[in-house]
């Protein structure tokens, strides 16, 4: 039996390396984009996604109508927990200089509004039929759609808000939803 084993690179803020051991068989299983990473895993693929995706210029004209969603507060303690679960949209978020966090101004869905550093926010996947979607990665990054099937898989069927006649398909975890 071949094996696998794989050193990641030393993840931000001095987190300890991590050693992946896996049978060969469930690493050509995985979806593809998993594999890559555990392949050839380039930080700063890593870091726009994790924590700088809402900074993409492309998805600047959908802004303030990306839907998010605060999550690890509670764990961190930062503002107490009190924002943790809460969704709101994005009213602007800025790059900040080496050294500082980036900031993300917040409105909630009841009405208050908040900056909240930028590790906390999600972006809130589809979950029905027909919601409006923006696509934040892959080859349509920057496409605003609407879901034309439940968005119950790893792909997901839309149309293209642009021309509804358009029918393309993308990774759920590259979607987020749209507020009206």
């Amino acid at each position: 039996m071949h094996r696998l084993i794989h050193l990641l690179p030393l993840p931000p803020a001095g987190r300890r390396m991590v050693k992946i051991t896996m049978d060969l068989r469930m690493v050509i299983q995985m979806p593809h984009h998993i594999y890559k990473r555990l392949i050839d895993p380039s930080p700063t693929e890593f870091a726009k996604e994790a924590n700088e995706w809402l900074l993409d210029p492309v998805l600047g004209q959908h802004m303030k109508r990306i839907k998010v969603q605060i999550q690890g507060t509670r764990h961190e303690n930062y503002l107490n927990g009190d924002y943790e679960g809460k969704t709101g949209r994005v009213l602007g978020a800025a790059k900040v200089g080496d050294g500082f966090e980036h900031t993300v101004l917040v409105e909630f869905e009841d009405g208050t509004a908040r900056s909240v550093l930028m590790r906390y926010i999600v972006p809130v996947s589809p979950d029905k039929l027909g919601q409006q979607v923006l696509v934040i990665g892959g080859p349509e990054k920057g496409t605003a759609a609407t879901v034309r099937e439940t968005p119950d898989s790893e792909q997901v069927v839309l149309s293209k808000a642009s021309d509804p006649l358009i029918i393309i398909e993308a990774a759920r975890q590259h979607l987020v939803v749209l507020y009206n």
